[in-house]
């Protein structure tokens, strides 16, 4: 299945969601993350809850840290200043960003 080009928000998990996108408002807080691997990742902060605060979230399946919560292994970068609305590239089958995908590719 092609790639689709959409407008995203600066999250590069659910950034590519249209309600996502429908919702976005420039006053969001989005956080500019580092992996331990030295590769970016910019968050909203229900991604930062869902995904890298429990168990099962993306943090745990890009092999973080299994004994800590894994936001503990990513060091904060900065708040992002001024967050826009961007396009990316976007997997409608896998419902993910070409910008996360490239972080999950390389994680493995």
């Amino acid at each position: 299945m092609p790639l689709e080009v959409r407008d995203v928000t600066p999250c590069v998990i659910c950034g590519g969601w249209p309600e996502r996108v429908e919702q976005f408002t420039p006053s969001a807080n989005f956080v500019e993350w580092r992996l331990p691997s030295g590769q970016i990742l910019d968050l909203c902060q229900a991604c930062e809850l869902e995904e890298f605060m429990v168990p099962g979230g993306w943090g745990c399946r890009l092999g973080l840290d299994a004994t800590r919560l894994p936001i503990n292994t990513l060091t904060v970068i900065r708040n992002l200043p001024q967050p826009t609305i961007a396009k990316d590239k976007f997997c409608p089958q896998c419902n993910l960003r070409l910008a996360f995908l490239e972080i999950v590719t390389l994680a493995k």
